[in-house]
């Protein structure tokens, strides 16, 4: 009665496997699984450590019982000057980047490109997930302001802030839009900055970095992202990415952009942009298309407004950021990008 099984594999050894049933499951499950774990074991001694989860309606049974819950630790290194290893706790059911060979050149590339211009000023991150990007560029910023709404994944951040041993990176949960409001000026007071002792007067921010859902950045937050010296951003989808760029290009600039083959053999690619604030707002982009103006009806909601992460197509195999992936897919997706005003740096 499976109906439907996930895999969740680390480069360092080591892995998930979630099976959800359309029926109770209970000790009898709890005994074959253990069988199947042990066998996965016997095929595979040196992999590392293997967790079986199983799913019924709002059960969850993980495999070793002793597992305090289900995650798996992700090890990178970066191949920057000088070498990075960071350590990530990953759990089951919340965003992570799917692509860990990817993900490496992915933090390797945007600790290169803000090494050298921000490391007095302050980062803030929106739709942080795990803390990836926080936790890496936590060197490169005096102090890192993380935010999510997930309270799972928030809780994840902080343990991997603290395991990286990292004492400059405050992670909160909020969503984007309440972000934005928060840093209103004369906004109301938000419990959850209160508790962490937060005070966001004491932030002198030099960058934003965000790595929103296919749909896009909301709204609000899109606001919010304009008033920023700099903008980092992430997109899994060059048409919302598109979308943006028509409201940012009125305040910044393009400085750099890369693309990351992130789902290798499918038509999705992954894009890093640094956008630079103009000195007084005009287009420094060429013309990105017959777009409508923004409007939050004009793009779909990949992400509720409680900032939860969509869930990303995974990918079918491993590649670096510079593999040609599929059999046009991708460079078509790329050609349509260029075309509206985006050139690789």
């Amino acid at each position: 009665h499976v109906i439907e099984c996930r895999f969740h594999t680390t480069l360092r050894g080591g892995g998930m496997i979630l099976l959800c049933y359309n029926k109770p499951i209970g000790r009898e499950w709890l005994e074959s699984a253990e069988l199947l774990r042990t066998q996965i074991l016997e095929a595979t001694p040196n992999e590392g450590t293997v967790l079986l989860v199983g799913r019924s309606h709002k059960l969850q049974l993980v495999v070793p019982e002793c597992s305090e819950e289900a995650a798996v630790t992700e090890t990178l290194h970066i191949n920057t000057d000088p070498p990075l290893t960071l350590q990530y706790k990953q759990l089951e059911g919340e965003f992570t980047q799917p692509n860990a060979q990817v993900c490496e050149k992915m933090i390797q590339w945007v600790i290169e490109s803000t090494k050298y211009s921000n490391n007095d000023k302050d980062l803030l991150e929106l739709y942080c997930g795990n803390g990836n990007f926080s936790v890496a560029l936590a060197h490169n910023f005096r102090k890192v302001l993380a935010t999510e709404l997930s309270k799972h994944n928030i809780v994840v951040a902080r343990h991997n802030a603290l395991v990286n041993n990292l004492t400059n990176v405050k992670c909160i949960r909020l969503a984007a839009n309440e972000v934005a409001e928060a840093l209103t000026p004369g906004a109301r007071s938000f419990t959850r900055l209160v508790e962490q002792q937060v005070q966001l007067s004491d932030y002198d921010f030099g960058a934003v970095l965000v790595d929103p859902p296919r749909a896009g950045v909301e709204e609000a937050a899109l606001k919010l992202l304009a008033s920023f010296p700099r903008i980092i951003y992430f997109s899994c989808n060059p048409e919302s990415l598109a979308r943006d760029l028509l409201f940012l290009r009125q305040t910044h600039a393009l400085d750099q952009l890369a693309v990351f083959d992130q789902f290798p053999y499918t038509e999705h690619i992954e894009c890093g942009l640094i956008l630079r604030k103009m000195p007084e707002p005009k287009n420094n982009f060429s013309s990105i298309g017959e777009q409508p103006a923004f409007s939050p009806s004009s793009r779909g909601r990949g992400k509720s407004q409680s900032g939860t992460k969509e869930k990303r197509k995974q990918p079918s195999s491993i590649s670096s950021s510079d593999s040609k992936g599929g059999s046009g897919g991708p460079a078509k997706k790329r050609r349509r990008l260029f075309a509206r005003g985006c050139t690789l740096m």
